[in-house]
């Protein structure tokens, strides 16, 4: 069910749960009397990737960097999320194995923009292609609103999750906006889906990321390796490999007659929920 049809799905008892319920349409859920909303942090980041390969501009870390620079994330938290959502220096979190804690965000910055994307060659922008997962439209028009301001323009490619991988093999692609829930509660997952060049949903070929990552993984001592975590943390914000967005606060309605307590892990499980006869 599309994300913005699934309020109506509540309303007219198709639906007892919905864990994708946009943070635009909470106040007018919790108006009908019939509907309860949830709201949960979550390990569940959005983010961008940057398929950087030779010869596309996003093989220059001065283009990553302006276009970090160019998304204003407290608005798109604010349109997108009707305000659910924390603003992330790279892709991890807070309590999460591996967050590197000293990291500051790529604040928004235009004018710093424009000028890295002049410094790297390119006075007057360029053309992109972004694919997205359907519940990412709203984001990803943002931030193409955003980027033209920099003279980037996105092309939107929108897909299912059945469909999302196979786009990605089977054409070119120079961004992918997606979320990610993190079922491991360490920076490991959600960046390996991302960054790791054997992830079906990476646009990276970043054989430094790959090394690093495969030594954190592999290294059995718990201090060195949430030492190496988070230098690899560093890493990947140094270095701008991906668009820093934000973390979730997961919004889910749910009837009144349906009792249910979400995860931290961003996962949709079920296993604790419960529907009774009346509330």
């Amino acid at each position: 069910i599309p994300t913005d049809s699934q309020l109506d799905a509540l309303i007219t008892d198709a639906l007892d749960l919905s864990s994708e319920l946009p943070g635009t349409q909470t106040t007018e859920a919790m108006r009908t009397g019939k509907i309860n909303v949830v709201k949960s942090p979550s390990f569940y980041t959005v983010t961008g990737s940057f398929n950087g390969a030779e010869g596309s501009p996003l093989h220059d870390k001065k283009v990553r960097q302006a276009l970090n620079f160019a998304v204003n994330k407290k608005d798109l938290i604010r349109y997108d999320l009707f305000g659910n959502g924390r603003i992330l220096a790279t892709v991890t979190m807070e309590q999460e194995e591996g967050h590197n804690s000293a990291l500051k965000s790529y604040d928004y910055d235009p004018d710093k923009a424009r000028r890295l994307l002049r410094e790297a060659g390119y006075p007057n922008g360029f053309k992109l292609k972004i694919a997205t997962k359907i519940q990412g439209e709203r984001a990803a028009r943002i931030i193409a609103r955003q980027f033209g301001k920099i003279g980037v323009d996105l092309e939107i490619g929108l897909f299912s999750d059945a469909e999302l991988a196979g786009a990605l093999a089977q054409s070119h692609w120079d961004m992918l906006l997606a979320g990610c829930p993190d079922p491991m509660s360490h920076s490991f997952f959600v960046q390996s889906i991302f960054l790791f060049s054997k992830s079906p949903y990476s646009l990276v070929k970043d054989s430094n990321y790959d090394d690093r990552l495969i030594q954190m993984a592999s290294t059995l001592n718990d201090g060195v390796r949430r030492d190496l975590a988070e230098k690899l943390d560093q890493y990947i914000h140094d270095e701008a490999l991906l668009l820093f967005l934000y973390q979730r606060i997961k919004t889910y309605g749910v009837r009144k007659a349906v009792f249910f307590t979400p995860s931290i892990t961003g996962m949709s499980y079920f296993f604790n929920a419960d529907k009774r006869e009346s509330p």
